[in-house]
């Protein structure tokens, strides 16, 4: 196997193992929530449309709609968002985050952001800045397959 084939399939399983410990750590920071709905509930607060259907946060994260209304489904359970039928397409779905959702982001916040920070506690500015930018461009790959896929 060629060397690069070999380096990006490292990076590909790499990238994943992190990911499942990353959100394992936080997990360990939440209570009554997953690190993976409270990720739903950041993102969907930083959309930026009025209307947020189940299907723009689907694509916003980058997930399917059926993962994105399983995420939702239990963040509603919970109170943290509400769903309503869109004004404009009553085939849609939308999403609000509830008071009780916005609390939550604000009551975890710091243990988020502790754990966050030693997690990359050995990683240096410089390096945490070529991350950065190296992952940018793999988010930018997949965002332009994404598009080309329909």
């Amino acid at each position: 196997m060629p060397q690069r084939a070999s380096i990006e399939q490292y990076v590909f399983g790499t990238t994943s193992l992190i990911s499942n410990r990353m959100a394992a750590a936080i997990d360990i920071e939440l209570s009554g929530i997953t690190y993976k709905q409270w990720f739903f509930l950041m993102m969907i607060d930083r959309m930026e449309s009025l209307e947020k259907s189940v299907h723009d946060v689907a694509q916003f994260i980058g997930t399917t709609r059926q993962n994105a209304r399983k995420i939702i489904e239990q963040l509603e359970d919970k109170g943290y968002v509400e769903t309503s039928v869109s004004r404009f397409d009553a085939r849609a779905l939308n999403v609000k985050i509830t008071r009780k959702g916005k609390n939550c982001m604000r009551k975890h916040a710091p243990s988020v952001a502790d754990a966050t920070a030693r997690l990359f506690s050995d990683i240096s500015d410089a390096e945490l800045q070529s991350l950065a930018l190296t992952l940018g461009k793999l988010v930018t790959t997949l965002t332009a397959e994404d598009a080309e896929r329909g």
